[in-house]
């Protein structure tokens, strides 16, 4: 009872209503299509939907010229006030969406002009070959826009992911269905190269497809090259093997969380910033691109597209196995609920597959096809897992004992866990485990929502006596590192990344019950590095906090001694 009146006078703080009965929520028949909710209580919790109805691709599509106009107009000024504020040059994402806008009218010779002046600002041809293609098809018969793709087929990539000890796939989209592999050396001169897989892009899946490779060596540097339509293309990538599962290493990788693309775009080097420190592997945590619509798949699609076709992101991409699990919005609106079953909203479906079609991971769900978007993955004697924090989400209002995972991955995670022989054990979540850290009063967004199965997890580490046990988390738009303290288990740390590009930082929680807080950082966009050595006699784990500036700006190191049980 006091988690759902807690609940409530969040929705209340938020909205100002107070005709509200927590009842009338039921997140499964909820029509997000709808111009207005039918209830204030859906309203706090969708608060968000004044982003779709401000979105201009819902306008623009719907027809309504007047307002599309209007908002792309007002959307430039204010984007245009903080620019200039940076000392920043036009705005090219208003350009962008004019040139949207413009071609979907038919309105081609305006659109071409427009579409100059984004690309002379920062959008790349990329991005408009992209798409999404039901809404520009008009300009792809434009004599203008046929000589400029001319000798095209690239559209985003490569995105190297799912990299082991011994092999790697390789992700890339195309502007038509065609046939690629990668050509692979140990030598920058490609001597004794070996080929993946011959692979091809599918239209179904938005002409994306990935490619694999066995038979690396581990730890190695590789060379690489795109072969498209049997064409070895001339730019050369690189990355590097994973050391060998279950034998000690010292390697680095990095994570971080909220990286808004809308508001933001002179953050977007930050991913040149974490390319620089040479991580082996990255993990987004979710709040990718801030997209804030459930059910507008265009602007769905328009948003990966804008992030993939940056110049750093690609750099970054190409270079280091990617990982990457949705939060709130990227998934729905902001502090989402869904359903346990996994075909219900429906939209949810759509959403994973999107989601799927953008990011190279080692499998999904446990390799189901709507079982969400969790995964996992190991370098040496470190085990990774990504928790899928929303796609199985209960409303923690309404359930009886609300579940954030569902059943299912519930399992999977204590299976694995349970089995794991690493020396660590770390855990992506989307939202703090931590108690009372969000830094809002009351929130059931996080953890805190989900209480009972926030202990089954700690009893669960506890009975089977499982050591090495390290939480990372993304959401709150601020760094820190605690240790969440639970009686008869080790202190757990968590480590808080997520503002990766946003402008907006958080307030630091020092003092929070049920946990030590050990150091913070909201100033400025910055990322996680979490570098170990299970090498030494007592292996450890660093967490560093990088800005975008490059500065260390806080770091602990654990030792497994740390994490194991006491007599």
């Amino acid at each position: 009872m006091y988690r759902l009146l807690s609940a409530l006078l969040v929705v209340l703080s938020i909205t100002g209503f107070i005709h509200v009965t927590a009842q009338k929520l039921d997140p499964v028949t909820f029509n997000i299509e709808t111009t207005e909710l039918n209830d204030s209580i859906a309203q706090g919790l969708y608060h968000g939907h004044s982003n779709i109805r401000k979105n201009i691709f819902r306008l623009i599509l719907e027809g309504k010229n007047e307002e599309a106009r209007a908002r792309i107009e007002k959307y430039g000024e204010s984007k245009g006030k903080r620019r200039r504020r940076r000392g920043s040059g036009s705005n090219a994402y208003q350009d962008y969406y004019k040139s949207v806008f413009l071609i979907y009218n038919n309105r081609l010779d305006e659109a071409w002009q427009t579409m100059q002046k984004a690309m002379e600002n920062g959008i790349p041809f990329e991005t408009f070959m992209a798409g999404p293609r039901s809404m520009l098809q008009n300009i792809y018969h434009y004599p203008r826009f046929r000589d400029a793709l001319r000798g095209r087929q690239l559209i985003h990539g490569p995105m190297v992911g799912a990299v082991t000890s011994s092999g790697a796939n390789f992700w890339a989209r195309t502007w038509r269905e065609i046939a690629f592999k990668v050509m692979l050396s140990d030598s920058k001169e490609f001597s004794n190269p070996v080929y993946s897989r011959i692979s091809r892009t599918n239209s179904d899946f938005d002409f994306t497809g990935t490619s694999g490779v066995n038979g690396l060596k581990p730890d190695t540097r590789y060379y690489y090259k795109l072969v498209l339509d049997g064409e070895i293309r001339e730019e050369v990538y690189t990355f590097k093997t994973y050391p060998e599962e279950k034998e000690a290493s010292a390697f680095r990788i990095a994570f971080g969380g909220c990286s808004n693309l809308n508001k933001n775009p002179d953050n977007e080097r930050m991913w040149s910033v974490i390319r620089n420190t040479s991580p082996l592997a990255f993990v987004q945590l979710g709040d990718n691109t801030y997209i804030d619509d459930p059910t507008g798949y265009e602007y769905q699609r328009s948003s990966f597209y804008r992030r993939h076709s940056n110049p750093h992101y690609r750099e970054l991409m190409s270079a280091t196995s990617n990982y990457a699990i949705y939060d709130d919005h990227d998934f729905s609106l902001n502090d989402c609920v869904s359903s346990p079953d996994p075909d219900l909203p429906e939209w949810k479906v759509k959403v994973l597959k999107i989601f799927k079609e953008n990011f190279p991971a080692p499998y999904y769900g446990n390799g189901k096809k709507n079982g969400g978007a969790y995964t996992h993955f190991s370098i040496g004697e470190v085990d990774f897992f990504i928790l899928d924090c929303r796609y199985f989400r209960d409303n923690p209002l309404t359930a009886e004992a609300p579940s954030m995972l569902g059943q299912e991955q519930k399992q999977w995670f204590f299976d694995l866990l349970k089995n794991s022989t690493a020396k660590f054990k770390v855990v992506f979540t989307s939202v703090p485990v931590a108690p009372d850290v969000s830094g809002k009063e009351l929130s059931c967004d996080s953890w805190d929502g989900f209480p009972g199965e926030r202990d089954e997890i700690f009893t669960f580490i506890k009975s089977n006596q499982i050591e090495g046990v390290i939480f990372a988390a993304g959401d709150r738009h601020r760094a820190d590192a605690r240790m969440i303290q639970n009686d008869g288990l080790y202190d757990i740390p968590e480590f808080l990344n997520s503002r990766l590009t946003n402008s907006k930082g958080y307030m630091l929680v020092e003092e929070a019950e049920g946990s030590r807080y050990l150091f913070g950082y909201n100033e400025l966009p910055h990322f996680g590095l979490l570098d170990f050595d299970t090498q030494k006699d007592d292996p450890e784990v660093s967490y560093t906090i990088i800005n975008i500036n490059n500065e260390k700006k806080g770091k602990v190191t654990i030792r497994l001694s740390d994490l194991e049980f006491k007599p």
